[in-house]
């Protein structure tokens, strides 16, 4: 991205990024987290969307000060510096594929009242292609992930025709990852008691949908 010279660099760079970088990234830890855990696996999607709510709230400050300092190309270059010594390193000494490779089980050690794990139904994937609920879950993730990247990458934009200066700007990702932390901590509790299919993907109608269900 810090050699982008013009649509098309610029295009194939966006498209890197957001496919290799948070689709991937996420993707992976998502995958990862449904393999390890079954009973707490509410638990365990919760405090992974902490830390990514966390990182909302933070990093655009880090990046607004990059670009501020060292300007917008030498910004890509530090974040990809970054993401080589951190997370490429740590994913590939951690990640490990399925418990049972390892002769384990997921969860851990359970208590004797949660040793038994409900059974989940598995398909390769030309079987799960064949099937409705993936077509719709992959339709229900393309559009959530197309709205929050053109939001974000707008983000700025949308803020200077409101007037908001660009620090400032920067600033609403402080309470807005805070708001996703706390709401994706509920919604993961939440989802190691309620039935998946009564909450939405973002997590707020795992609280919102019992509010209204008992208020009519």
């Amino acid at each position: 991205m810090g050699l982008v010279q013009g649509v098309i660099t610029l295009g194939l760079g966006f498209i890197a990024i957001r496919g290799l970088g948070q689709g991937a990234l996420g993707l992976i830890s998502v995958n990862a987290i449904n393999l390890w855990f079954v009973q707490r696996r509410g638990l365990a999607l919760s405090l992974s969307g902490i830390g990514f709510a966390l990182g909302i709230g933070t990093f655009p400050l880090l990046i607004e000060g990059l670009i501020t300092q060292y300007g917008w190309r030498w910004a890509y270059g530090l974040l990809g510096v970054l993401v080589a010594v951190t997370i490429l390193p740590v994913g590939a000494v951690v990640f490990r594929r399925q418990p049972e490779d390892y002769g384990l089980q997921p969860d851990g050690r359970l208590p004797t009242s949660l040793v038994e794990r409900p059974t989940e139904a598995n398909a390769p994937l030309p079987a799960a292609r064949r099937t409705l609920t993936f077509w719709l879950f992959s339709v229900g993730n393309i559009a959530v992930a197309a709205l929050g990247t053109g939001l974000l990458f707008h983000h700025y934009a949308i803020m200077a025709a409101s007037e908001v200066e660009r620090p400032v700007a920067a600033l609403v990702f402080v309470p807005y990852g805070l708001v996703t932390a706390g709401a994706n901590l509920v919604s993961g509790l939440l989802l190691d008691r309620i039935s998946p299919r009564f909450c939405s993907v973002p997590g707020w109608g795992c609280w919102v949908w019992p509010y209204c269900w008992r208020h009519g």
